[in-house]
């Protein structure tokens, strides 16, 4: 190829603002990373050059554009050296302008690894970019540029890649995932509450402004001419960047509420990487689309990489990989096919683009990737902790800083209290002016030492604990002693820990999330002091400090009050006081103030009870609570059923002591219910578990005790009253039962005794047969009665009725419950018992019927919510057969349920069975 002069000028002019882009790259990671790197950045970027001009020069080159092999790999000119003529003034300013674009590749990967990579391993990572990864993959898409002919495999098939968003930017984006990935991210990074700024933000803004310009050559010079292309190319070059630019930056500042420099940055940045690859064949209007599409995928790819916890200092990878990928995607979506040359149809296009993005990841990232690998198992790749903490600057090139010694002279005297150490003083530098106005503080605090080591004896014998913390939560340095022995700590922990770190190893975590967001509200210098402290959780603060596998109990009171410097808050005083004492006797009077008031609850509810209903429900709690430590001895073996068969009785003591007025008791069993509910959602069962269960019950012995006692002083004062309620404790317990479902539901319920015998009950079975009529009319209560809209919208009288009746034949006695309410739902009932696997698909109704009073009788049943909480009818169905008698039940659906319960009376017969006998369970 023989261009004119005017070619060879503009190619040469290209090239160079090609590498103008190394001082942008350079100014961009040195604003973007903390100052102790910025040297170790500015030698990798400058490094980058003379690598990549060295490698691509001795073998990059005749790699990438050699003579190909089989469309492989190039197979000359190595050791570039130009022919003699205009031919070869040609083939050196193409190889000017090609060395470029590799060091732009190399020069990708820094930003990403930057603070934590040692620098003769980064020095290993450009070799193998600029030798290896770059010019094979170059040689697939741009084989041939050299003789004006496609010859790398990838171009022959259509691949377009005009000026190398995949070839160079994603190229470099896929080897900096991989060394990323290998290294890890910087220490701290993703720690709570991290934020590692930048030490110069304007310099990575006029690197970035470097970037843009030098992409005018980056594009244009890829006409390899001076043509009429090169206008319209820049100058949708620059339009891609501008658009880059506003999508990012609005996109963030929808998302995080405020225009971060970062996201306008890199959103410009990724811009001008996605219209690289098609900046010759697309419109202005799609430039812009290109280029904002290119900022969007930056900022998406960015916040996957932080949720992935993969630590890219500048943004690399999303700029370069992401909108590369995008960039080179485009050209098939967008580009027009006449001025790509390809001859494709459209659909075509898109493949061979997607295969050359594909065919991109894995050499990019798969040969780096293992070769990265293999050198970090020999060599590592990253800096020791110790040297990333010091920072690169002085770790691998021993160069400091006057920042860096005055850190290191504030870090040494806060470790040795030394006030005789001094910063070295630049009088010519801002940070030499700091260090001499530091050093005229300490001239003067080191005049003034009596009056601090008074202070330092006061805060020795001072009683109350004192500290101060900053905006970091650490403690200041001197605090009271009597601060270290309330929290029981050492000195050397309190120059450890931070404040929040103390607290949360001595208090619940739901405490410790209330007192780290009270902090956070009192260094809001926007809200009222005196209203938060009206808040504060630390006027009454239980602390358990821990000693081995044991842990002291202290109560203490913190008063916290804001220190002001000028306009903002710089510290937060504490002022600690031990208040276990007093504490824990202020609440062991309010305990037995509630213990006493529980106390005269239930002497009232005693005094208005019927001594014969009182003492058969006092003997049914005795006997149950006997038969539930049976249980707990019996099945230890088998914690699922022991908690199955307990949950029954207790669901029992409980109805009966709300049905009774002795509400204490039937609280403290529905406590337990749920604690046995929860110990069988989460799986929690075990013998251990038996025994804690064991505990708790013995809360509902402790008030049976109390009852008895308060019973037997009220006995000799007992007497009738007029109003006192029937004898007969089935009816009162089925009356007291409606009276607080019509308060507590306002449902509308009358009961039938009118064809209730109390004298047909035989005295032996009275006790079960009160508990199975009163669990079917709770049922019938709570499932069938309708609330009273409903019942009129039946064409139903406002109150339901229940009717209770017995008869006696011989020694059978039949009791029936019916109601006139909605009836049960079979189609309902049937799924749910589907859906836990408890009957089969084509079980008959009288199967499913019989389920709601066999289910749960087994431990192994986990399905207890057929009816409430499902321990009512299963409970009759338990009574039932541990008297040997039998159930039938009708239903009606919209007219009501018939319950008939047939028991016999004599006592042999009254034996545990081990099934339901002759059930008959039927459906209308």
């Amino acid at each position: 190829m023989e261009p004119n002069v005017g070619d060879l000028l503009w190619i040469t002019v290209a090239a160079g603002l090609v590498f103008l882009m190394q001082a942008g790259f350079t100014m961009l990671e040195a604003g973007f990373t903390r100052s102790k790197n910025s040297i170790n950045v500015a030698i990798k970027n400058l490094a980058d050059v003379g690598i990549s001009s060295v490698g691509f020069w001795a073998v990059g080159f005749g790699l990438m554009f050699g003579t190909t092999w089989q469309g492989l790999t190039g197979r000359d000119h190595f050791l570039f050296l130009p022919n003699e003529g205009l031919a070869g003034v040609w083939e050196a300013a193409f190889f000017l302008f090609q060395l470029m674009f590799a060091a732009t590749c190399t020069t990708i990967v820094s930003g990403a690894v930057a603070e934590r990579m040692r620098f003769a391993a980064y020095l290993v990572v450009s070799t193998v970019i600029t030798v290896v990864v770059y010019p094979v993959f170059g040689h697939w898409a741009w084989g041939g540029a050299l003789f004006g002919s496609p010859e790398g495999w990838l171009v022959r098939r259509g691949f377009v890649d005009f000026a190398g968003s995949t070839v160079v930017h994603s190229m470099g984006g896929w080897v900096a995932l991989a060394a990323v990935l290998i290294i890890g991210p910087r220490k701290g990074r993703f720690e709570e509450g991290a934020r590692m700024q930048g030490s110069n933000i304007p310099i990575a803004v006029l690197g970035a402004l470097l970037l843009w310009l030098g992409w005018f050559g980056f594009n244009g010079g890829s006409t390899l001419a001076l043509d009429d292309q090169v206008p319209g190319i820049i100058l949708r070059t620059s339009l891609a960047g501008a658009a880059g630019l506003m999508a990012a930056m609005a996109a963030g500042w929808v998302l995080t509420g405020r225009a971060d420099v970062s996201h306008v940055i890199n959103g410009s940045i990724a811009g001008l990487v996605a219209i690289t690859a098609n900046c010759h064949a697309v419109t202005e209007a799609e430039a812009l689309i290109i280029g904002a599409v290119g900022g969007l995928v930056m900022l998406g790819s960015l916040r996957l990489l932080e949720q992935l916890r993969i630590d890219d200092v500048v943004g690399a990878i999303p700029v370069h990989l992401a909108a590369g990928i995008w960039g080179t995607l485009a050209v098939g979506l967008f580009g027009d096919p006449a001025l790509l040359g390809t001859g494709l149809p459209f659909w075509e296009q898109v493949g061979v683009q997607t295969l050359g993005v594909a065919v991109a990841g894995v050499w990019g990232f798969g040969v780096s990737y293992l070769l990265l690998r293999l050198i970090d198992r020999f060599f590592p790749l990253r800096v020791p902790p110790e040297a990333e903490e010091m920072g690169l600057n002085v770790a691998e090139h021993g160069a400091t800083t006057e920042l860096y010694d005055l850190f290191t002279t504030l870090t040494e005297q806060a470790r040795t209290g030394d006030l005789s150490l001094r910063v070295p003083e630049d009088p010519f530098t801002e940070v030499g002016q700091i260090a001499r106005a530091y050093n005229r503080v300490m001239d003067r605090l080191q005049e003034t030492t009596v009056d601090r080591d008074e202070y330092v004896r006061l805060l020795s014998v001072m009683r109350t604990g004192l500290c101060v913390i900053d905006r970091d939560g650490r403690i200041a340095p001197h605090y009271s002693r009597a601060f270290l022995e309330i929290f029981e700590l050492s000195e050397e922990e309190v120059s450890r820990l931070t404040f929040l770190d103390i607290l949360k190893s001595r208090v619940p975590e739901r405490t410790y999330t209330s007192l780290s967001e009270f902090l956070e509200v009192m260094w809001a210098p926007h809200v009222d002091e005196e209203v938060a402290r009206s808040l504060s959780p630390f006027r009454e603060l239980d602390l358990f400090c821990p000693h081995g596998h044991r842990f002291t109990h202290k109560v203490i009171r913190a008063e916290v009050q804001r220190i002001w410097g000028g306009e903002a808050i710089t510290h937060l005083l504490f002022v600690i006081e031990d208040i276990t004492e007093q504490a824990l006797l202020e609440r062991e009077l309010q305990e037995k103030e509630r213990r006493t008031a529980s106390e005269m609850e239930m002497f009232y509810h005693i005094l208005h009870t019927h001594p014969v209903i009182l003492d058969q429900f006092l003997q049914s709690v005795e006997e149950d609570l006997t038969t539930i430590a049976e249980i707990c001895e019996r099945e230890s073996d088998d914690p699922e059923r022991a908690l199955s068969l307990i949950y029954r009785y207790v669901h029992s003591i409980k109805g009966d002591a709300y049905a009774v007025g002795l509400d204490p008791i039937g609280e403290t069993a529905h406590q337990i219910e749920e604690h046995i509910l929860k110990m069988r959602e989460s799986g929690t069962c075990s013998e251990e578990a038996l025994v804690d269960l064991g505990v708790k019950m013995g809360e509902i012995r402790t008030l049976l005790e109390r009852a008895l006692s308060l019973k037997e002083r009220l006995l000799a004062f007992h007497r009738e009253s007029t109003e006192a309620p029937t004898s007969d404790p089935i009816v009162f317990d089925v009356e007291r039962f409606l009276e607080r479902i019509r308060t507590e539901e306002g449902k509308r319920v009358r009961v039938d005794f009118s064809a209730y015998h109390r004298e047909e009950i035989p005295l032996e079975i009275y006790k079960p047969v009160k508990d199975m009529v009163l669990q079917c009319v709770r049922n019938a209560v709570a499932h069938g009665i309708e609330d009273e809209a409903e019942r009129e919208a039946r064409g139903k009288a406002a109150e339901g009725c229940i009717r209770i009746s017995t008869s006696r034949e011989e020694e059978v006695l039949r009791i029936i419950v019916e109601d006139d309410g909605r009836g049960m739902d079979l189609a309902r009932l049937r799924a749910r018992l589907l859906e836990r696997g408890l009957i089969a698909p084509d079980a008959p109704p009288r199967e499913v019927l019989r389920a709601l009073f066999t289910h749960g009788a087994s431990s192994r049943d986990e399905a207890d919510a057929l009816a409430g909480r499902g321990a009512g009818l299963p409970l009759i169905g338990t009574l039932v057969r541990r008297l040997g008698g039998r159930i039938a039940l009708t239903s009606t659906p919209g007219r009501g349920t018939r319950i008939v319960i047939t028991l016999p009376c004599s006592p042999a017969s009254h034996i545990p069975t081990p099934g339901m006998r002759d059930q008959e369970l039927s459906r209308s």
